[in-house]
């Protein structure tokens, strides 16, 4: 029996009267207010949680997000998503993107949120891509009758901000600014902790920060660390450099092929990645971070030294802006495990969708604002901290441009190849203009570093381990 059978047939045992709104096919419940033309407070999602209590289903508006602490401090509970084994033992086969909130037909406890029940009309997914379900609220309540209900979604920033009538100068600063406080008190009130900078990577950056820099006292520093020094060894071997010898310590890599500052961005990008740790798995596990991070860095590197020497940037800058320009999901990853839990349900789900996109329906703060706190508290370098937070603003106009918009050439390129979180593959022609790049350019340095991908994914794998 097909899903709207099964639907229709649920609703019809219940005595509950809908309406039936046809639309053009869709991979998830979001993508459904946007054919139907309903606004996202109307439409209800519904979410399999579990804990060692057992599982049970959640509905909220498409509007909001799942606050978990929230939600488990009304129940009593320490719930998460449900592992994908749940989804196929107790939903019917039903798609987790298009899941109705059917829970006597799943035999499941059914949390509702308190907004749901305060719209004139309700909008259910049916389980079918081209059919979804309207109800009055009266009828809704009918479906829901047995659940309970609670608050614990709250409504992204981005969403208060386009509901504003009006939005003056200094305006979406003002409606922001509730949501980094509440970032702040979490993380520096005794919620949770920004993951401290490693002493390698500080002792790293110190040396950095020398005019002049021994090599020697630099391979020492590094081969404290033997997965470090590993890295920068295997690194150094890669085709990247197409070193012909036999390279057996990091002297010799900083010596024979990578230089001082190379082996040392290296070396704090391998270094930070102590900092983290969370799912290692999935499309925002810690492995895809990092290979992404690498792969950017490696890339700003290629573009920097194709750019006219007067208009170069520092290829060091260049790199370890690359690497640390999304830290924001590595903290997303380590210190917010619900939220990141979350986002990451919804991308396995529906691979094709734009991670900007997803990160606004299901975040209160941005991944942009997270890393600019991160490295803000860790005293990081400006440009580092103008990166992470403007890699997305095609206006940027402030004082590390550069860096900014080299950034944004490197994601647009890294789209094309399946990775990053631009909105879109398409480079800006007017940055390629400003900084002396051709599209032969672009081409020469994505291959260069598609040569080196699986070196840079064994990288990204021993530094996510």
């Amino acid at each position: 029996m097909s899903f709207i059978a099964v639907s229709k047939e649920y609703l019809s045992r219940l005595g509950v009267t809908y309406e039936c709104i046809q639309h053009a096919p869709v991979k998830s419940a979001y993508d459904i207010a946007e054919k139907a033309n309903i606004p996202l407070s109307q439409l209800a999602i519904s979410v399999l949680l579990a804990d060692e209590q057992g599982s049970m289903l959640v509905t909220l508006p498409a509007q909001q997000g799942l606050d978990f602490e929230a939600l488990n401090l009304q129940l009593n509970r320490q719930a998460s998503l449900a592992p994908s084994g749940h989804y196929r033992t107790h939903l019917k086969s039903f798609p987790a993107t298009l899941l109705p909130p059917w829970h006597h037909l799943y035999r499941l406890p059914l949390i509702v949120e308190q907004a749901l029940c305060e719209q004139e009309h309700v909008y259910l997914p049916s389980g079918s891509d081209t059919v979804s379900f309207k109800l009055s609220q009266a009828e809704f309540q009918r479906l829901i009758q047995g659940s309970s209900k609670a608050r614990f979604g709250r409504v992204p920033q981005h969403v208060l901000i386009e509901e504003a009538e009006a939005v003056e100068p200094g305006e979406r600063e003002r409606l922001a600014a509730p949501a980094r406080a509440k970032l702040r008190e979490k993380l520096d009130g005794g919620g949770e902790e920004l993951p401290v900078l490693p002493e390698l990577a500080s002792e790293l950056l110190a040396l950095k920060a020398l005019e002049d820099r021994d090599p020697v006292d630099v391979a020492q520093v590094i081969e404290q660390d033997p997965v470090v020094s590993g890295l920068i060894l295997s690194y150094a071997g890669s085709a990247l450099f197409a070193y012909q010898g036999k390279l057996v310590s990091v002297k010799e890599a900083i010596y024979h092929v990578l230089g001082v500052d190379n082996a040392l961005d290296i070396a704090i990008g391998a270094a930070v990645g102590r900092a983290f740790e969370g799912e290692r798995d999935g499309p925002l596990g810690l492995r895809k971070l990092w290979r992404e991070a690498l792969f950017s860095a490696a890339l700003m590197q290629q573009l920097a030294a194709r750019m006219p020497r007067e208009l170069r940037p520092h290829m060091g800058t260049a790199y370890l802006a690359g690497l640390f320009h999304n830290i924001g999901y590595l903290l997303l990853a380590s210190r917010f495990p619900g939220e990141h839990a979350l986002f990451n349900s919804v991308l396995s789900n529906d691979p094709e969708a734009c991670l900007l996109e997803v990160e606004a329906r299901a975040l209160d703060v941005s991944h942009t604002e997270l890393g600019l706190e991160l490295l803000r508290q860790w005293r990081l370098a400006p440009v580092f901290q103008a990166v992470a937070a403007h890699h997305h603003d095609s206006g940027y106009t402030g004082e590390h441009a550069l860096y900014v918009h080299l950034c944004q050439i490197s994601d647009s390129l890294m789209q094309g190849q399946g990775m990053g979180d631009a909105p879109s593959a398409s480079v800006d022609v007017r940055l390629l203009q400003q900084y002396g790049l051709t599209e032969d350019d672009l081409a020469e340095a994505l291959e260069a570093v598609l040569q080196v991908s699986e070196a840079l994914e064994a990288m990204a794998n021993r530094i996510a381990a």
